[in-house]
């Protein structure tokens, strides 16, 4: 499943709940803007996003730029995927998530939080 997202960067982090199938692929485009709709550079940026069976639990997946992450600077891109193999770890259910980016001046900034609802896989592809 692929969505893009377009975050304003100005606005406070965003409660966005992540769909996800145990055991398939699964990715999000975001593109990063201003509060105008313009495209923010984020060259050099980096980015994390940890899933948690609860808030403030144990990490069940953690993906950071360069392992689930991408980041693609001048177009304020950020594309975010999981495998099916950490998908397939996934209880059915709901766990938690959030993103956050790290400026080149190492400033943090959420980007977006909220339930991540795992549901079973029906079809059973070989």
């Amino acid at each position: 499943m692929t969505s893009t997202t377009t975050i304003d960067y100005n606005v406070a982090t965003d409660d966005y709940p992540l769909n996800v199938y145990q055991g398939e692929s699964w990715n999000m485009d975001i593109v990063y803007a201003d509060d105008t709709g313009a495209v923010v550079d984020i060259t050099g940026y980096t980015a994390e996003m940890t899933i948690r069976e609860s808030p403030g639990g144990p990490a069940l997946i953690d993906l950071t730029s360069g392992a689930g992450i991408t980041i693609v600077g001048v177009t304020g891109s950020i594309g975010v995927a999981m495998t099916s193999t950490q998908t397939a770890g996934l209880e059915i259910g709901s766990a938690y998530y959030d993103l956050a980016i790290k400026t080149l001046s190492g400033l943090i900034k959420p980007l977006l939080r909220g339930p991540v609802n795992v549901t079973a896989r029906m079809a059973r592809l070989t």
